[in-house]
């Protein structure tokens, strides 16, 4: 943003009369986006568990910022605008086991859209319980079980 402002002044002396024009340019440096947000929180987990995330950029000029979160599943959130630099706190939940990568960009008050932040996490799959009787004998003779292991070198 430039803004000229003229000034006009009437200069006189003895001598002569004349008129003065005092030429002012005012500007301001232009807006620059949010720096990429910090993310943190749990990077492992369980499928089907809440888990909360801590997401932080600053605006260099100091706007207010908001997220937009991509959680990697095929969900995502944008938040409200807050503070440049204030923690904002956003939960979310796995339905399925893999691994995800969370990411993030801040937007400030003016529209202008940061670099992407990223944080990566494993909820690892559910493996299933097979009951079969060799199984069931060997939770009977846990000793025997734990021989098996390592002869089998599992």
């Amino acid at each position: 943003l430039t803004a000229t402002i003229y000034t006009f002044f009437p200069y006189r002396t003895e001598e002569c009369e004349r008129n003065v024009i005092l030429n002012i340019i005012v500007s301001q440096p232009p807006n620059q986006p949010p720096n990429k947000p910090i993310i943190t929180g749990q990077i492992s987990g369980k499928p089907g568990t809440e888990y909360e995330y801590t997401f932080n950029a600053v605006d260099p000029d100091g706007d207010n910022v908001k997220y937009h979160i991509d959680w990697g599943d095929s969900t995502s959130n944008t938040t409200a605008f807050s503070s440049s630099g204030i923690d904002v706190k956003v939960k979310h939940t796995w339905s399925t086991g893999g691994t995800y990568s969370i990411k993030a960009t801040a937007e400030d008050s003016n529209g202008l859209v940061g670099p992407e932040g990223t944080l990566s996490i494993s909820m690892p799959r559910n493996k299933p319980y097979i009951n079969t009787p060799f199984l069931k004998f060997l939770e009977q003779y846990p000793i025997l079980y734990q021989l098996l292991l390592r002869f089998l070198r599992l």
